[in-house]
């Protein structure tokens, strides 16, 4: 968001954070007027917990005077893992000490 007003602009929301989606807006949060270096980014944390399509209405409040509402709609799907060598499969640690430790890194993709 940006604000090309000549007045600083207040921005919050009552969105309440669900299981599966996050809006974290500062409490207050005011973005100064017409500079370009002053650019507020709003995350939009998604986090789905079953396969299947969501819907949520997110309002944003400005000036305690005019509201936004934002749609977000997303979509989970299932976990799709493969590791990127194959041949990594099993992996030996070889022999360790009692109280040793051994550590190999296997790369994994994601392809969800």
């Amino acid at each position: 968001m940006e604000n090309f007003d000549t007045q600083a602009l207040s921005i919050e929301s009552e969105f309440v954070k669900t299981n599966y989606l996050d809006v974290p807006l500062t409490p207050g949060q005011v973005l100064m007027p017409d500079k370009s270096d002053n650019i507020l980014k709003v995350p939009i944390l998604f986090t789905p917990r079953e396969c299947r399509k969501y819907e949520e209405k997110v309002r944003l409040d400005f000036n305690n005077l005019y509201q936004v509402d934002i749609l977000v709609k997303a979509q989970g799907i299932p976990l799709n893992l493969d590791l990127r060598d194959p041949d990594q499969a099993i992996t030996d640690l070889g022999i360790v000490s009692v109280g040793g430790t051994a550590t190999r890194t296997i790369p994994i993709l994601n392809k969800s």
